[in-house]
């Protein structure tokens, strides 16, 4: 009998000791990952004070916006005023004034070109910087969406056509020669 008691007491002792085993591998994985992500937060904290955390804007269409009303009728004839397409579009200018556009600054043209090389990274797979792009027509702020034209030199834009490409929105016409449709860029 007392072989008995001591083997039930092994097996209570062994069991005792991978009970031990194992609460000690799990403190180890704790400590682990507790470390690893203290780690993920101070490179977050300080990527974040470092400014790797872009905030590129958010390209629209000319169509895009004037259909979700984030511009309207006036703003269209002013973009067309501004963009040389007066001769096309003189019967829906009549009566119009037109209002100052100022000059887009610096700090707001370089967040829209790197918009626009994001974009190009994203959508044509090709390494596109911001100095690829140069905004050839500024048109105006409406509603904190800027409107403008660009070139690339990344792309050709029809640039063999002697034709502009015409786009039309509410019957106001805009032509293009060898340049973008005109967007418009918001900042988020």
């Amino acid at each position: 009998m007392p072989l008995n008691i001591c083997i039930l007491f092994q097996n209570q002792i062994l069991i005792y000791k991978e009970q031990s085993m194992y609460k000690q591998e799990i403190k180890k994985w704790v400590i682990c990952a507790t470390f690893i992500l203290v780690l993920v937060f101070l490179s977050a904290a300080l990527c974040a004070m470092s400014g790797c955390a872009q905030d590129y804007g958010v390209l629209y269409s000319l169509q895009d916006v004037y259909d979700a009303q984030g511009i309207d009728r006036d703003d269209l004839l002013n973009i067309a005023y501004h963009n040389g397409d007066i001769e096309n579009n003189q019967e829906a200018l009549q009566g119009f004034t037109p209002k100052p556009i100022g000059e887009l600054d610096e700090r707001t043209a370089q967040k829209i070109r790197e918009c626009l090389a994001r974009i190009f990274r994203e959508d044509y797979e090709i390494n596109a910087m911001e100095d690829g792009f140069k905004i050839v027509k500024y048109l105006g702020c409406y509603n904190e969406y800027f409107a403008f034209r660009f070139t690339d030199s990344y792309f050709d834009y029809p640039a063999v056509d002697d034709e502009p490409q015409i786009q039309v929105i509410d019957e106001i016409q805009f032509l293009y020669w060898h340049t973008s449709q005109i967007c418009l860029w918001k900042e988020n």
